[in-house]
This record gives C-alpha cells, sequence and structure tokens, in this order.
C-alpha cells in the first residue's frame, strides 16, 4: 500500500476520483464528464535531497528540497521543493514552474515533521502534480512506496 500525503489545497471530496482520473490517463481515454476536464498530469520520482541553506528563518527549517526525475515524458520538472508555510496562514496552491523546471508543493508547518519522517524513510518517492485547463484547477500528491 502506498502512503499518500496531499497537498492541502487539493478538495477531500475530491479524494474517490483520483484513482479513476489516474486511470482513464493510462487508457488514454478521459470521460466526458465536466468533472473531468482534461489538464496536463506531471509525474515525478523524488532523487536525493539538498542541503539547503537558504531554507531556514530564525533556524527553523522551512523548506525541503529535492532533485526530481520525470517519469512522464513531457513533464519538465527536475526539482520539487516543498515549502512549510507558518500554521494559521493560508497555504497557497502548489505551482509548476517549467522555466525553472521546478514544482512548488505547500504544506503547514505543523506538517514538516511527518513529511521529513515519511521522505526520508528509505522508500521511492513519487509526486503526481495535475494542472486543470486553467491554473485555479491543481492538485498535488507525494506518495511513498509501501
Amino acid at each position: 500500500m502506498l502512503d499518500d500525503t496531499r497537498s492541502r489545497t487539493t478538495e477531500m471530496s475530491d479524494t474517490p476520483h483520483a484513482v479513476s482520473v489516474l486511470q482513464d490517463l493510462g487508457r488514454g481515454t478521459i470521460p466526458t464528464s465536466k468533472r473531468y476536464e482534461p489538464g496536463h498530469l506531471q509525474m515525478l520520482r523524488l532523487l536525493r535531497e539538498r542541503v539547503i541553506s537558504a531554507g531556514r528563518s530564525a533556524g527553523a527549517l522551512t523548506e525541503l528540497v529535492f532533485d526530481a526525475r520525470p517519469a512522464s515524458g513531457s513533464s519538465p520538472v527536475h526539482q520539487v521543493r516543498i515549502v512549510f508555510e507558518p500554521d494559521g496562514a493560508p497555504i497557497p496552491q502548489a505551482e509548476l514552474e517549467p522555466e525553472e523546471h521546478l514544482l512548488k508543493l505547500y504544506y503547514p508547518a505543523s506538517e514538516l515533521e511527518r513529511l521529513r519522517q515519511l521522505l526520508r524513510s528509505g522508500r521511492d518517492r513519487l509526486c503526481y502534480f495535475w494542472q486543470g485547463p486553467t491554473p485555479s484547477r491543481v492538485h498535488a500528491w507525494l506518495f511513498t512506496s509501501p
């Protein structure tokens, strides 16, 4: 079983539909329902964690950065940056910056230790990022292998 850590910007009501959308994308068929608007799916394998000095604020860690290898042919991403926002602050939606070859994910600071343990567990780490036809439709998932 995969451990699933979704970005806080993903609506809980979309969870049951994620698997069916990914299966339809894999078969090359997209349902015609308005709920399943076509978009772009980025699949990445997280590789080595980068040591960063700029990712600290007053001595506290504020981001994790990983090199990434595209697991889908169309992905321009080679780095994933996980940014931890102060608890209580609004959490921005995930962002794809193709010019920078970068995917940014945002989580509250209270999730730092849980994500750090998950991502440093020695398991395979994957990240899926889906963006709909408009930039306001974004979902991001982090997974680890069993």
